[in-house]
């Protein structure tokens, strides 16, 4: 009889748990999923809204699916925001290090920054505190450790202009590490990033970075390169923007930034390689056009490196939040250094480090 009795007990605690786990199957995923939406209703200039959520008890996980972010202050024709999917999870290494830290995985993001067909309206994201948004997206709010994007898109577009601009990134994978400082807690920049992507005219963007992302003013050292952009891409741009075209050639950028309590220093250099302007002979382009493609093919003449027929500029920079000082005389003698002297190395100076 008090065998029966313990079996008995035993089956009606395994029902109860079995019970337990389909009603959370039930209803945690509307609970998490109307949190997440009050939280995204609660934007500064923007309304998000999330479509679905699925639970992964088994791995401390859930899945958001079909997130989409729009600006509110405005008429724009495409979303701030919309990602195909979130993985929100427990950061399982950490873990093994004693911190209950998160990761987030997004798939597939598209982020699109753009002006209204009037000019009057910009969608830029800056009135929101997305870093407090996304934590916010997290299970009770834990901290970030890893932040992955898997094939995301930027985009830039300027409907005011004729033609209408747009510019972008894609195929863009990022991969940021160690941003809760979960190990190598001595170290000065103890985070890690990494970004790839393809830009307008084939380009292909490489940044690497070293961060202390837990200061108030987070530290960093930056190497990013974007190399070999089809010149003839960026017609649009230039035309709307500085009224003329490009015949031929490429362009590629190189920089490196540097920030140490609030102080920044580093370089940008700008490489154009095989560059034409293009000279157009229609009816409809006036006198001062034509002046100003004529001026612009004389400048280019005159300060490129014609062995390597190639026109760069390196132009340091360096000051804090509230002061930029762009070192304009070095600006020109590294001009003219590459037009007469020798041509600037298409690479990165690795002359900005941390000390």
């Amino acid at each position: 009889m008090f065998h029966f009795k313990k079996i008995k007990k035993r089956y009606i605690v395994l029902g109860l748990f079995t019970l337990m786990i389909i009603l959370i199957h039930l209803f945690l995923p509307t609970i998490i999923l109307n949190h997440l939406n009050r939280v995204l209703a609660n934007l500064d200039g923007y309304k998000g809204h999330i479509e679905d959520v699925d639970i992964h008890l088994y791995r401390g996980a859930y899945i958001i699916k079909n997130l989409n972010v729009v600006y509110t202050k405005g008429n724009m024709p495409t979303p701030f925001l919309e990602v195909d999917q979130i993985d929100v999870s427990i950061h399982w290494k950490a873990l093994f290090r004693g911190r209950i830290v998160s990761e987030f995985i997004f798939e597939q993001p598209v982020l699109n920054f753009m002006i209204n067909n009037t000019g009057s309206e910009q969608q830029t994201g800056k009135e929101n505190n997305w870093g407090e948004t996304i934590s916010k997206l997290t299970p009770l709010n834990i901290q970030i450790n890893l932040l992955a994007i898997n094939n995301g898109k930027i985009f830039f577009k300027d409907f005011s202009k004729s033609p209408q601009v747009e510019v972008f990134l894609k195929e863009l994978n990022l991969r940021a590490t160690n941003l809760s400082n979960v190990k190598d807690t001595q170290a000065k920049l103890p985070s890690k990033l990494n970004l790839t992507a393809k830009s307008i005219g084939n380009g292909d963007l490489k940044l690497e970075a070293k961060l202390n992302v837990l200061k108030k003013i987070p530290d960093f050292d930056i190497d990013w390169s974007l190399e070999n952009i089809d010149l003839k891409f960026l017609n649009e741009f230039t035309t709307a923007y500085a009224n003329f075209d490009f015949e031929e050639g490429t362009l590629s950028v190189f920089s490196e930034v540097l920030m140490e309590n609030a102080h920044y220093d580093g370089y940008t250099k700008v490489l154009f390689e095989h560059m034409k302007i293009l000279h157009l002979k229609k009816e409809k382009d006036g006198i001062l056009q034509t002046m100003w493609e004529g001026v612009l093919q004389v400048v280019t003449e005159i300060f490129e490196n014609q062995k390597r027929d190639q026109f760069a500029s390196k132009v340091p920079f360096e000051g804090d939040l509230k002061d930029t000082n762009i070192n304009v005389w070095i600006t020109i003698t590294t001009i003219l250094k590459n037009a007469f002297i020798e041509a600037l190395p298409k690479e990165i100076d690795e002359s900005i480090s941390s000390k």
